[in-house]
């Protein structure tokens, strides 16, 4: 009886490491499976913040070019006595003010593609070309735990 006894205690602790060690890979499986999701998710809306800062650098580049374009003209206003050297002040602070939010665009955006880059696994601001590929093909996570 005393071999039944041990055999039956044995059996049942293995079964009970086994089921706990299943647990815990079951466990494990979740949270690496939550962790790729969070990932993908902040992939996801890098890339749509990159999308967005191109189209504010655009429409941004745009309008200094047309603020430019309106300070020569204010200038020459001036020179001819026809504007006020108000206007002239004005059209520079409107074309000054624009630059910044032009290079705070460019940061921004510089920040979004190197957050896509880290996340994908490659080395932020390497090249050019793996820059344009970056930014037009949004790659998907490479690995798979599962």
């Amino acid at each position: 009886m005393l071999p039944f006894d041990l055999s039956y205690e044995l059996t049942f602790g293995t079964r009970a490491r086994s089921v706990a060690a299943a647990r815990r890979s079951a466990g494990d499986r979740c949270r690496l499976r939550d962790a790729k999701l969070s990932l993908e998710a902040e992939l996801g809306l890098d890339y749509f913040e990159l999308r967005s800062a191109d189209a504010q650098k655009q429409l941004l580049d745009n309008t200094v070019k047309a603020y430019a374009d309106n300070l020569q003209l204010t200038a020459g206003r001036f020179k001819g006595g026809v504007a006020p050297k108000a206007d002239v002040a004005q059209a520079q602070t409107q074309l000054d003010t624009t630059r910044v939010q032009d290079t705070d665009v460019t940061v921004q955006r510089a920040q979004f593609e190197h957050a896509i880059a880290i996340l994908i696994g490659e080395p932020p601001g390497s090249s050019a070309s793996q820059q344009r590929r970056l930014t037009t093909n949004l790659p998907a996570l490479h690995w798979t735990p599962f």
